[in-house]
């Protein structure tokens, strides 16, 4: 008990970094966005995010072992402090003894949690792990699943993990500093451009690249010339004309998701 008071101390006296922050502002970006987290610090919500997930729990409050009551961790170190030097950890009114709300090694993760976390990283297009060694499991099971369901991979750490293979664009720097720089055009996502011109030129020069901008070119035709006249003598407005709107998306897709 006193050496979870002593990092809760530590923990109460901290102050969220840059890469905390940069979460928070990304929310305002992009409000899909859910935090999960295997830390227990709470810095992600004293940063500003309003959407987290808590793996292994939190040190701001503590739980009883027997009736599973919670109570404000503050509170109870109080408590603790004013009563005998023999009542660590105190006690719930049921006569369990309080402890941290954390999970401990050979615990399980709270079911609930851990399937609202399973089921946003099955559907979400962009995954980022910051500053993790993906070796706990079931936590680091979360890229696996983000992976193999189709999500863009991010790994910003500062070495090699055991799920580093996995990732479409990895950062071996601190997350505090690489973090920071998703708050501008999702630089972290954008390759170098010296890389874009050539996978276009390699792209571009494929018979099978050729033949669908070519069919794409004459889909155009045919909808420029044939549909979309016959629409306006319907009296549908071109703007309102629902291929003109999206003609260039299947040209771009050719070109950059046909396989090699």
């Amino acid at each position: 008990w006193d050496w979870y008071v002593s990092r809760y101390i530590g923990v109460r006296d901290s102050q969220p970094n840059a890469a905390h922050r940069a979460i928070a502002r990304l929310e305002t970006t992009f409000p899909s966005l859910l935090v999960v987290t295997q830390n227990i610090d709470r810095m992600h919500q004293r940063a500003g995010s309003r959407k987290v997930l808590e793996l292994h729990g939190n040190i701001w409050n503590a739980r009883c072992n027997a009736c599973g009551r919670e109570a404000d961790m503050a509170t109870l170190i109080d408590i603790a402090d004013s009563g005998a030097p023999g009542d660590h950890p105190p006690r719930c009114g049921c006569g369990g003894r309080m402890r941290p709300a954390v999970v401990w090694f050979g615990e399980r993760l709270p079911e609930a949690v851990f399937e609202e976390a399973a089921e946003a990283a099955a559907g979400c297009d962009l995954f980022i792990a910051g500053g993790t060694s993906a070796t706990v499991y079931p936590a680091a099971g979360l890229i696996e699943l983000a992976a193999r369901n189709g999500a863009f991979f991010v790994e910003v750490n500062l070495e090699v993990t055991a799920l580093s293979h996995l990732s479409d664009r990895t950062y071996r720097e601190p997350a505090w500093e690489a973090l920071p720089r998703t708050g501008m055009v999702n630089p972290l996502l954008l390759p170098p451009l010296s890389e874009v011109l050539v996978t276009l030129q390699v792209q571009l020069a494929r018979p099978i690249v050729q033949e669908a901008i070519l069919i794409t070119a004459l889909e155009v035709i045919v909808a420029f010339i044939i549909a979309v006249p016959i629409g306006a003598a319907a009296g549908i407005a071109i703007a309102e004309f629902p291929y003109a709107g999206a003609i260039f998306k299947p040209m771009l897709f050719y070109v950059f998701s046909i396989p090699k």
